[in-house]
Parts: C-alpha cells; structure tokens; sequence
C-alpha cells in the first residue's frame, strides 16, 4: 500500500533520529542558525557587524568582568559615578577592544548565509543540466558531460579566485562565486540517477500519453531525486563554508569590518605561538564543529534514505 506524505516523513524522522551523531549535528546547526536569526538581539556587542571599540578594552582574557563609563572606557570602582555599567567577556576581546564572542556570533551569518547561496545556486544550475543529460543522450549528454568534466577538474579554488579576480570582491560577488563552483556535484549526481529512471516503466507510460518532456523531468523524474539531492547539498553546505574561510583568510573573501570565520583567522594568526592564541583558535573551532555538524547530518540523511534500512521498521 501506498504511504502518505506524513507516514513517509514519520519514517523518515524514525530512522534519522536513530543516528545520535546526526541528531547532534542538527542540534547544533538549530544553534547556529537561532544565533543567525536573532542576530543583534543576543550578541553582547549589539552594534553592527559587531564592530565596536574601545581601546581601553583591548586583549582582555576570556571570562573578564570590566566596569565601564557610558563611552566604554575602563573605570576604577573608586572613581565610578552613576553613569557605568558592567561588560562581560566571556572569550576576551581582541586588539581593537571587540568582543570576541559577538565577533563569531556575527560570522555564524556569514558562514550559513553562504552555505545556503551556494546550495540554492548549485541546485538551479546542476538540476537543470543534470536531467538534460541524463533524460536526452546522445549527443546532448555528450557535451554536457564533457563541460561537466572540464568544470570538474578544476580545483573550486582557483574558479573561486579567478572570478573575484575578474570581477572584484564584495559581500554578494563571493558568495556568487562559491555557489557557481558547486552546481557540478549535483549535475553528477542527477544525471546518474535521471540516466537509471528514465527507463522505468512508469516513464515509458508517461511518454506513451503524449505528456510533455518538460512534465516528465519535473513531475515524474524529479521528485524522485531529493534524496541524493538532499545529500549531496549537506557536503555543498560544507565545502561553501571552508571555500569562504579559505578566501577570507587570503584577503579575497568578506572583507573588514564585517567579520567571517576566515578572516578572524587572517588578523590573529600571528598570535598563535602566543598566550592569545584563543583568538585564532576559537573561529577554526567554529570552522571545525560546523563541518563536522553537516557531515553528521549527512551521513544520517544516507542512512535515512537508504532503501536497504526498511526493514528495520
């Protein structure tokens, strides 16, 4: 019998939630992407990009209560009127006065925010070329397979860099870039699956009725693709979010003051060798847990898709 759309997503959930490193990688992309939402509203830094400063503030230690005048600037208990305040900060702040912790806050906007581009760009143009090579053949998917090739052997870097290159660097110009260099895993992917599905049956029939091409790429073949699709967007996820580190890091990325992962990295690196290394340290661990989420989430989407685990029901 056929299940509903509720059975299958009830089946769906039971079978993922099997998976505790997945569960816990979404738990922890819930996280990111509640900080993402709300923004301002809970980053001890309220200002835009995070970007207040204050000298006086500079290269506090994690965990550090400071008394503070309305303008910020460190006040003695002693000296204090009635117009201070306390600031905490839990992670320090860096060499211009900002707090670290809203610093990462704010990047977590970044990170996601050019994951989700890449992933929505990587699917308009991968699924598009995907079906039509796999569903026409010949000579269609001939050439498309051989652009699909060329693309392929080109490290995503260096595309990445030629075309800020080409057309310089900017907020939306990076994240254009990323998402035009993931598009070719999904077009592999698609046309692999397409290339299997379009001899079945149910297709046969569909031609058989006179339904359009079109109707049968989009209604019959399609939505019988999201499973890989979905899972071959969670690695695109990741690897946007390390590409754009990457190129922070290097200058050509997001660029100061708006603060990203990378380049947090690129302006405190130097201090690695010393008792300040927490402030390059601390977004490479934002780095590392974040990947590290999606490829758990991943692996449980695979798991969860998988024919094979029916029977487990």
């Amino acid at each position: 019998m056929e299940r509903t759309t509720t059975e299958s997503i009830l089946i769906f959930w039971r079978k993922f939630k099997k998976d505790r490193l997945a569960l816990l990688g979404l738990s922890f992309m819930s996280l990111l992407i509640s900080i993402t939402m709300l923004g301002p509203v809970i980053r001890p830094d309220h200002s835009e990009d995070a970007n207040h400063q204050s000298i006086g503030l500079a290269k506090l230690p994690p965990f550090t209560w400071v008394v503070v005048h309305n303008d910020d600037t460190p006040c003695e208990m002693a000296q204090c009127t009635e117009e201070h305040h306390h600031r905490f900060f839990l992670l320090g702040s860096d060499r211009l006065g900002r707090d670290v912790l809203s610093r990462l806050m704010a990047g977590t906007q970044i990170s996601l925010l050019v994951g989700f581009i890449a992933v929505l760009l990587s699917l308009l143009v991968g699924i598009v070329i995907g079906l039509a090579a796999g569903y026409y053949k010949g000579s269609v998917d001939a050439m498309l397979t051989w652009f699909i090739n060329v693309v392929w052997s080109i490290p995503s870097l260096l595309i990445v860099m030629a075309f800020i290159l080409a057309f310089g660097t900017g907020f939306w110009k990076v994240f254009i870039a990323i998402g035009l260099t993931m598009w070719v895993e999904v077009a592999r992917v698609v046309r692999g699956q397409v290339l299997s599905i379009r001899e079945k049956e149910y297709i046969e029939a569909a031609r058989s009725m006179g339904m359009s091409d079109f109707k049968i790429l989009f209604r019959q073949i399609l939505p019988n693709l999201w499973p890989a699709i979905i899972v071959i967007s969670s690695a695109n996820f990741s690897s946007a979010i390390l590409i754009e580190s990457g190129m922070s890091f290097l200058g050509l990325g997001v660029q100061i003051p708006t603060p990203s992962w990378g380049n947090m990295i690129r302006e405190n690196y130097s201090l690695l060798p010393t008792n300040q290394a927490y402030l390059a340290l601390a977004p490479g661990v934002c780095i590392m847990l974040t990947v590290l989420a999606l490829m758990y989430i991943g692996n449980g989407l695979r798991s969860a898709f998988d024919p094979k685990n029916e029977g487990n029901e």
